[in-house]
């Protein structure tokens, strides 16, 4: 008995690298937008730290309303986001009702999150954040798993270094 996993094409993993050319709002939306199709995630959050290294703030989003996205800013070490940006570790919720360590308003617009940081010669610049899986016909689940994470830390990683050189 094997299980197929369908993995999408390595060119559909990096079609940004040729947006080097464009502004960074555009950059970001596009990296959220691959980010959210190449996990089968509903939707993507890119946050990024501010100059005082206090709080994440939502840059770029797909699959979650405007209000939502320019009205919330995350604490560092607050949430799963927050979480994610202090211990410079990737982190997968698969039931937030579940989960009582990260409560908050996330609750409202998600079921289960896949965080990972964006980090830069050692330094946390931010975190990109995919929520509620797609049912995966192949393999009839609904959760993320490792090789979810795999995927999206290598989009991060490029993710980060195209952030950097458009700054």
């Amino acid at each position: 008995f094997f299980l197929r996993i369908r993995r999408p094409p390595r060119s559909t993993l990096f079609p940004y690298t040729t947006l080097f050319r464009s502004s960074l709002e555009e950059l970001l939306f596009e990296l959220v937008k691959i980010a959210a199709e190449v996990i089968s995630a509903k939707g993507c959050v890119l946050r990024l730290m501010d100059k005082q290294a206090e709080n994440l703030k939502i840059v770029a989003y797909w699959g979650v309303g405007k209000d939502v996205a320019e009205s919330t800013t995350q604490k560092v070490g607050s949430g799963a986001a927050g979480w994610v940006a202090v211990n410079k570790k990737s982190l997968i919720i698969n039931d937030l009702s579940e989960d009582e360590q990260f409560v908050n308003i996330v609750h409202t617009i998600a079921k289960s999150l896949l965080i990972v940081p964006l980090i830069d010669q050692g330094q946390v610049i931010g975190t990109l954040t995919v929520f509620d899986k797609a049912p995966q016909e192949e393999v009839g689940s609904y959760q993320f798993n490792d090789e979810d994470l795999s995927l999206l830390e290598t989009v991060a990683t490029r993710a980060t270094i195209a952030i950097v050189n458009t700054r």
